[in-house]
């Protein structure tokens, strides 16, 4: 899933963040992150992989006091 961050100064850090809930991620620009869910996820998992990253999105934005990335499309 693709990830645009509204402050690019943060991208680092929110980066840091996903790896450490066990998501791979890669820069594709200043203000975007391509984000896989943690491998430990199966698809028939009862919440699914988008879910599972806009819940750590959303508990990224609330310790760092800014708006929640928004997911965008592949």
């Amino acid at each position: 899933m693709l990830i645009e961050l509204e402050h690019a100064h943060l991208r680092d850090d929110l980066a840091a963040f996903l790896r450490r809930c066990g998501c791979v991620v890669a820069t594709v620009s200043h203000t975007e992150l391509d984000v896989d869910a943690p491998a430990a996820m199966t698809p028939d998992a009862v919440r699914g992989p988008e879910v599972e990253i806009a819940a750590y999105l959303r508990a990224w934005a609330e310790l760092n006091d800014v708006r929640t990335p928004r997911l965008l499309p592949r």
